[in-house]
């Protein structure tokens, strides 16, 4: 009997939960309807009543309706929401996310009455870096918010979006930045030169964003109010005024730079590409000689491995290949490694006895000047990775140049022998570095 009783209970407990529920379902369902009445006094009803279910569903039937052209509607409107929000619902994150469901003016309204809520306590920071990751919309639709918050006394925000550079959400991170640049709020030059004081084990989004402010000119130049966009209240308005058609249009000038260069190469490897341009802007070429100086190893091999992966891609291959040829800085650390001078003694040394531990493991290229035994950091360059020696250590074979016989001498250290010794025309280093590898494979 008793556990009868029990499941009686639970059956009318259920029944009751399914009958409220078709009970909000039904006023949703009528009252949405009800919001595109003429009559404002039913559109208001019709907002209360959607407020009064309490269900999150009704805060994007809501939004919207605070652009109505009645301002007793809008009133409702913002009222039910500040209830929705007392309530616990996530208001501000579900607009936030939605804001590209609205149309202009909607959006309008909706921004005024998120950035009022901030003025009445609501952390709209906390909430819009919570959204940020989510959003699949053009983020201009979020430039006055963004641009109000970064602009509040308190604000934590470009911190808080340079840390994100470096999550898996970097992407969305970085359109922020750069959007707060666009409307006249550029990076500070003591904070670039922070981030590039870290050389160049910077991450790949910090290293992007900074090659794009290089591009755009960010931080050479202050900017006052007549290159910002204005955000601030008025007899409790809000007022939006735009004077940063200046930053913009230096933006978009380092945008169309930007966008020159090829896909997929690293931050490295695009700085070294942007120096080919005629136009360079020299806040580019600064920001390369501040990477170079403070980290050239780790600058070198970001290009060696772009320089690799295309080397299919003759234009992008020789810029990379040439850039780190012609830098004294990368030349000074090559010859430090390698010692040329140290490998060009071992053959003038006896062979005693062979380790062949030792030897068979390397298959490096040291490429030299057969006049000077000086280091050829064209064709050293122009090696594939498994051939270009990083050390000492690394070095199987000499490879001898003279340039004016346009003769090359291939030695192996190992028996002090030379293997190949060929004529070829030296105009075109990566066809002739393609033929010595078919020999080397020859020989083994």
């Amino acid at each position: 009997m008793k556990r009868a009783l029990i499941i009686l209970k639970i059956i009318i407990f259920v029944f009751c939960l399914t009958a409220c529920q078709v009970s909000v379902d039904d006023i949703i369902s009528k009252n949405s309807e009800k919001l595109t009445q003429t009559n404002p006094y039913l559109r208001k009803q019709a907002i209360a009543a959607l407020g009064g279910t309490g269900d999150e569903r009704v805060i994007l039937l809501i939004a919207p309706m605070l652009n109505d052209q009645d301002v007793e509607v809008a009133a409702q409107a913002d009222q039910e929401l500040n209830e929705l929000r007392d309530l616990g619902l996530p208001v501000n994150k579900k607009i936030l996310a939605a804001l590209d469901s609205f149309n202009e003016e909607q959006r309008d309204s909706i921004t005024k009455y998120l950035i009022t809520a901030h003025q009445h306590g609501v952390d709209l920071q906390q909430q819009l870096l919570a959204i940020l990751p989510m959003v699949d919309f053009d983020i201009n639709q979020l430039t006055n918010i963004i641009v109000y918050l970064h602009t509040r006394p308190d604000s934590s925000l470009y911190a808080h979006l340079l840390a994100g550079l470096v999550s898996e959400n970097g992407g969305i991170s970085a359109e922020a930045l750069l959007l707060l640049d666009k409307n006249g709020y550029p990076p500070q030059a003591a904070l670039i030169e922070e981030i590039v004081a870290q050389g160049a084990t910077v991450s790949e989004a910090v290293g992007q964003l900074l090659v794009q402010f290089a591009c755009r000119e960010s931080y050479i130049t202050q900017h006052g109010l007549e290159e910002q966009l204005q955000i601030y209240f008025r007899e409790g308005d809000v007022i939006v005024t735009d004077n940063s058609k200046a930053s913009q249009e230096r933006c978009a000038t380092g945008d169309d730079m930007w966008h020159k260069t090829p896909a997929d190469l690293s931050w490295a490897s695009r700085l070294a590409f942007l120096m080919t341009e005629d136009s360079t802007p020299q806040t580019v070429e600064n920001l390369f000689a501040d990477f170079i100086n403070a980290d050239r190893v780790n600058m070198a091999q970001m290009m060696a491995r772009d320089m690799d992966s295309f080397r299919d891609s003759l234009d992008v291959h020789q810029v990379l290949v040439q850039t780190l040829a012609d830098n004294s800085l990368i030349s000074d650390w090559l010859e430090t490694e390698l010692r040329p001078a140290d490998t060009i003694a071992v053959l003038a040394t006896p062979i005693e006895e062979e380790d062949p531990a030792v030897i068979n493991n390397t298959q490096g290229i040291l490429a030299l000047n057969s006049l000077n035994g000086e280091l050829m950091d064209v064709y050293h360059w122009h090696l594939p990775s498994a051939f270009r020696p990083q050390k000492q250590e690394d070095i199987r074979y000499i490879l001898s140049v003279s340039e004016e016989e346009e003769q090359v001498s291939l030695i192996d250290l190992s028996s002090r022998e030379i293997i190949a010794e060929e004529t070829f025309p030296l105009d075109n280093v990566k066809t002739l570095i393609d033929s010595l590898l078919v020999l080397i494979e020859g020989s083994e």
